[in-house]
């Protein structure tokens, strides 16, 4: 399984100065091709630019219907190794997800690790 740094293509990029939830994500099919993804579109279903998600996905979602009922009606394709939550997100969507998840994570750990340094004992406390 490859991981985001193994790809061919660069990894999602935030957009400087803006809205966290807000990526640069490149093409997977398209080289030199960026979309700009919106995570909290769609009430955090997300929004990409790129041509399958502006023409199959999002009037779906304009319409209010939920990735369950699109999955359960039939009315995309489940693609292999997708979640039925991630039936109406596109592979863009789904890379800026996991990089924002895995920079989340990473902020977190970087955080716990800087407060750890500054208690006066490595002993628990309770709140």
């Amino acid at each position: 399984m490859s991981t985001p740094d193994d790809r061919p293509w660069p990894r999602p990029l935030p957009v400087p100065f803006e809205n966290v939830l807000r990526w640069w994500v490149h093409s997977h099919t398209i080289p030199g091709k960026v979309y700009l993804v919106d995570l909290g579109a769609f009430g955090t279903n997300g929004e990409c630019q790129c041509k399958n998600f502006a023409c199959e996905l999002a009037p779906l979602l304009a319409r209010g219907i939920t990735p369950r009922q699109a999955f359960e009606g039939e009315l995309v394709t489940l693609k292999e190794n997708k979640r039925p939550e991630d039936t109406l997100r596109c592979i863009h969507i789904l890379d800026a997800r996991s990089q924002f998840a895995d920079d989340f994570a990473r902020a977190l750990v970087r955080q716990q690790e800087h407060e750890h340094c500054w208690t006066d004992t490595d002993e628990p406390t309770n709140p």
